[in-house]
């Protein structure tokens, strides 16, 4: 039986993803994402790039520590934040650092977001 789009989708996109929005007023001191997010449940991979030399071409600098892949869509800005939903990253907060848009001729582009993990305490 031939693989759909969507059973390859699934299985090469396993984690997801809420990017939130800084909703804080200017000039505020104090981050706030809790207004709308920019997308809900975003399919993606996460990739964790800190200590391991196999993904060190992907790391763009020391403070990276992730990098979630996913089909492009316009808007990221490293100013926002993503909110792991469910699986062995669920509720994990990173904060976004680069936006980095992939092309290859003849296939979807697609956007890396370079994170940095956010300590909640």
């Amino acid at each position: 039986m031939p693989k759909t789009c969507c059973s390859t989708a699934l299985s090469y996109f396993p984690d997801r993803a809420t990017i939130q929005q800084d909703s804080s007023l200017d000039g505020s001191p104090a981050e706030d994402f809790s207004g709308t997010a920019l997308k809900s449940s975003i399919p993606g991979r996460l990739v964790d790039v800190s200590g391991d030399e196999t993904y060190r071409g992907r790391q763009l600098e020391a403070h990276v520590s992730h990098v979630f892949e996913c089909r492009y869509f316009s808007g990221v800005l490293p100013t926002m934040r993503l909110l792991m939903v469910g699986g062995i990253h669920g509720g994990k907060y990173l904060n976004i650092a680069y936006v980095k848009v992939v092309r290859e001729q003849g296939k979807i582009p697609m956007q890396w977001l370079y994170c940095r993990e956010k300590v909640v305490v």
